[in-house]
C-alpha cells in the first residue's frame, strides 16, 4: 500500500515528497511527465530512505536540481521530519 505527502513542488514538473511503501518510509526527488492531461511520476528521480537521508541527500543526485530548489528541499527539512514521523 503507497501512502504519500507531497511536501512541495520544486518546479512545474518536479516534487518532493515523502511516501510509504511496502513498509518502507522514502523521501523521493521526482520528476513528473504529463500523459493525456495526467502528470505521471517519470524515471526520472532519486528516492532516499529515511533513516540517514541527511547525509545521503547531498550525496545520492539521481536529479539535478537548480540552486532554487535546493534552497526549498533546506527550507523544509522540519517538514519532511513531520511527514516522516506521521508515517511511521
Amino acid at each position: 500500500m503507497l501512502t504519500c505527502v507531497t511536501i512541495r513542488q520544486l518546479s512545474d514538473k518536479r516534487f518532493l515528497t515523502v511516501k510509504k511503501w511496502k513498509k518502507m518510509i522514502q523521501i523521493d526527488l521526482r520528476e513528473y511527465y504529463e500523459k493525456e492531461k495526467e502528470l505521471l511520476p517519470g524515471s526520472k528521480g532519486t528516492v532516499v530512505f529515511f533513516v540517514s537521508y541527511r547525509v545521503n541527500l547531498l550525496i545520492c543526485a539521481g536529479l539535478s536540481l537548480t540552486p532554487e530548489q535546493w534552497a526549498i528541499v533546506k527550507s523544509n527539512i522540519a517538514e519532511i521530519d513531520n511527514a516522516v514521523a506521521a508515517l511511521k
